[in-house]
């Protein structure tokens, strides 16, 4: 039986043999290296093959995610209020309303009374008369007389009436022996719904 030797490699043999993988693995990786740009695209590139330490961080943005895979941020602070803008133009005006109804008729207001005055001489021995007579459009309400110092006791009041529905009318007769005067006056309102006295005997 034909004996077989063994022998281990000499160191030569080891480094020789270290040298040609390192030159065959160089060839590899340059091989590698001198891919044509362009030529690896999205069907070269394996499921999965891109992982988060193959991106650069800060690189990709959110264009690059699918709508709805970024959560939305919770809602900042409200911002300080803006400045007020400016007045706008004014409108046109708008139609007229339609009239409202009528109120309820207030309460009567007070009397407005006037008191007009005239005086005449009232010679002894002789019957004088005076007129008083309202302002126009006023309306007499009544009327009197009086005489020098309040009626002298000569003067004697013959008569007092209203003269239509605007003055008073009177007569005096002095019977004493000296010249006196005499004053009618008429009580006037611009009030319509007074009654003015009955003219009944006036001249």
């Amino acid at each position: 039986m034909r004996r077989i030797l063994r022998h281990r490699p000499s160191p030569a043999m080891v480094i020789a043999c270290i040298a040609l993988g390192a030159a065959l693995g160089g060839t590899s990786v340059a091989a590698v290296n001198a891919l044509p740009s362009g030529s690896v695209g999205t069907a070269q590139l394996k499921r999965n093959a891109v992982i988060s330490s193959k991106v650069k961080n800060r690189s990709l943005l959110a264009v690059d995610f699918k709508a709805g895979q970024l959560p939305r941020g919770a809602q900042g602070p409200a911002g300080p209020t803006g400045a007020t803008g400016a007045t706008g133009a004014t409108g046109a005006t708008g139609a007229p309303g339609a009239p409202g109804a009528p109120g309820a008729q207030g309460p009567p207001g007070p009397v407005h009374l006037d008191y007009n005055f005239t005086s005449v001489a009232n010679p002894a021995g002789v019957q004088s008369t005076a007129l008083a007579s309202c302002d126009a459009g006023m309306r007499v309400v009544g009327g009197g007389a009086f005489g020098s110092g309040g009626f002298s006791a000569a003067q004697e009041v013959n008569s007092s009436y209203p003269s239509g529905t605007t003055g008073w009318r009177i007569y005096v007769d002095n019977r004493g022996g000296s010249a006196l005067s005499i004053t009618a006056y008429a009580i006037c309102t611009d009030a319509t719904s007074v009654t003015a006295p009955d003219p009944i005997g006036s001249k």
